[in-house]
C-alpha cells in the first residue's frame, strides 16, 4: 500500500500503515507506523525506530510475560537474560496469588525459564529457617519442615533473594549471593543450568529434560537415596540417588561428568569419620562418585541431619574457602565442588552455579 502523508503540503512526514518489522530506508523524521510482530506502533526519529505505545511484554507490572511466545517477544527487544516482569499462576514471589512481580530469566530452547536455584560458593550466610544452617548446607534429610529443621532443599516455606537481579552489575558475578525463589516449589519439566567460573563455564549453559515433571522441591525430598530421607547412608557403600534428567536439550557439555545429574550421592562412611563424603545435587558420569561437580557438599562426621557439631565425631566442620584445590581436608563442607571424588572434594569458591525452571 502507499504510505499516507501527513502535515503540510510537500511533506515527507508519513504513516507507512502496518508492518512486520522497521522500515529500513527512506524514513524521514517523524514517520511512525505499526509494528504488527510486536503489535506497537513506531516512530522514527532521523536515527532509529522507538515503539510509543504501552510497554512490550514483560517491560511494566501493567504487561508481565504469560507465555513463552510473550517471553520471545520480550527478548527480541530487551537483554536477555534479563529481569522482566512475569505472572505465572499460583506464583506471585512466595505468596501463591498469581499476581506479576519481577524476577531473574531467560528466554532459552523456545521457553522462558525463570530464577529457582543460585548456588554460590562463598556465600556462607546463616538461611532464614533458623539454628544457624547455612544456605544450601548439605542435609540428611530434606522432607522435615519443623521448626529447628527446615532446610533449603525441601519444600519449607522460607524464601531469600527472591527477585534479585543477577543480569546486571556486581550481582552477576557475586559468589556470595546464594537464592531460591517461590519457584523451587513450581512444577517443571526442564531446567537451565548456568555455570560460572567452573569448567563448565567455557561450553556455555545447559537446558536438561527432566525425568519428571515436579518441582525441585519434589525431587529432592523424594528421589534421593532412602526416598529422599537419607542422603549421607552411614555404614554403606557408594550410593546415588536418582538420574533426573533424561537427555540434554539444548547446550555442549564440557565433558562427560555434565551426562547424569543425581540426587545426591555419598561414600556411605560412617559418621564417626570426618572424611564422610556427601553431595546433595551431583554432575557425574555414573554412580562411582568420580570426577563430578555438585551442589551442596560436605566432608565431615553429620549428626542427625546436618554437618555441624559432627555426630560421634563431636566437632564443627569448617566452611571452605579454599578454590578447586586438591582436596579439601577432612571436616569441611561448601556449597559447589566440581572435579570431585570419593577421598577428594575440591570446593570452588568462586563458582556459581544458577538453576532456572521453565514457567509456562
Amino acid at each position: 500500500m502507499s504510505p499516507l502523508f501527513v502535515g503540510a503540503a510537500n511533506s515527507t512526514n508519513k504513516f507507512l500503515g502496518n508492518l512486520s518489522s522497521n522500515p529500513g530506508s527512506g524514513n524521514a523524521d517523524g514517520d511512525f507506523y505499526y509494528n504488527t510482530t510486536e503489535k506497537k506502533y513506531y516512530y522514527y526519529d532521523n536515527t532509529t525506530w522507538t515503539p510509543i505505545n504501552k510497554p512490550g511484554p514483560g517491560e511494566s507490572s501493567s504487561t508481565p510475560i504469560q507465555t513463552d511466545a510473550e517471553a520471545q517477544l520480550w527478548s527480541s527487544s530487551n537483554a536477555n537474560p534479563g529481569f522482566p516482569w512475569v505472572k505465572i499462576s499460583g506464583v506471585d514471589g512466595g505468596n501463591g496469588s498469581g499476581a506479576a512481580f519481577q524476577i531473574f530469566s531467560e528466554y532459552a530452547d523456545s521457553k522462558l525459564f525463570c530464577l529457582a536455584a543460585r548456588f554460590a560458593g562463598g556465600d556462607n550466610n546463616a538461611s532464614n529457617s533458623g539454628a544457624s544452617k547455612i544456605r544450601w548446607s548439605s542435609c540428611r534429610n530434606p522432607n522435615l519442615t519443623s521448626s529447628g529443621n527446615q532446610n533449603d532443599w525441601g519444600s519449607g516455606t522460607h524464601v531469600f533473594n527472591n527477585t534479585l537481579d543477577f543480569s546486571t552489575g556486581s550481582d552477576a558475578t557475586d559468589a556470595g549471593k546464594s537464592a531460591r525463589t517461590a519457584l523451587w516449589n513450581h512444577s517443571t519439566s526442564k531446567t537451565l543450568f548456568k555455570f560460572l567460573n567452573m569448567d563448565q563455564s567455557g561450553s556455555g549453559d545447559l537446558v536438561y529434560n527432566m525425568s519428571n515433571t515436579e518441582s525441585w522441591s519434589t525431587r529432592m525430598k523424594t528421589r534421593g537415596y532412602g526416598g529422599g530421607t537419607d542422603y549421607y547412608q552411614n555404614g554403606t557403600a557408594v550410593r546415588t540417588g536418582s538420574n533426573l534428567i533424561t537427555n540434554l536439550a539444548q547446550g555442549t557439555k564440557s565433558g562427560a561428568d555434565m551426562n547424569n545429574l543425581y540426587a545426591g550421592t555419598t561414600d556411605g562412611e560412617g559418621d564417626s569419620a570426618d572424611t564422610n563424603d556427601a553431595c546433595m545435587i551431583w554432575f557425574d558420569n555414573d554412580t562411582a562418585f568420580a570426577d563430578g561437580s555438585g551442589a551442596g557438599w560436605k566432608r565431615s562426621g553429620a549428626d542427625s541431619q546436618w554437618p555441624r557439631n559432627g555426630g560421634s565425631a563431636g566437632s564443627t566442620p569448617t566452611f571452605d574457602t579454599s578454590n578447586n584445590n586438591a582436596d579439601s581436608g577432612g571436616n569441611h563442607y561448601g556449597i559447589v565442588c566440581q572435579n570431585s571424588d570419593n577421598g577428594n572434594m575440591k570446593n570452588v569458591s568462586n563458582g556459581i552455579i544458577t538453576m532456572l525452571v521453565e514457567v509456562f
